[in-house]
């Protein structure tokens, strides 16, 4: 993957930790996210259906690489 949509993918996502902590999932949105991320709503939903989409591949990110360090000890 290129660079550039691995940042893009890492602004998205720490904006999505960023909302956690300040409201329940229930409460979060895309616009949210994408005003957090400083990224436009088509490059958001170039990556994502929606913010369940984007909050689902970074919980699957997290467990790998948990699972990464689980298994290299």
């Amino acid at each position: 993957m290129q660079r550039r949509v691995l940042a893009t993918k890492e602004r998205i996502y720490s904006s999505i930790i960023e909302e956690l902590k300040k409201a329940p999932l229930t409460e979060i949105t895309d616009r949210n996210i994408i005003s957090k991320a400083q990224v436009s709503s088509g490059t958001f939903y170039k990556y994502f259906r929606n913010h369940t989409d984007a909050l689902r591949e970074l919980e699957n990110n997290l467990l790998k690489d948990y699972s990464f360090v689980l298994n290299s000890d």
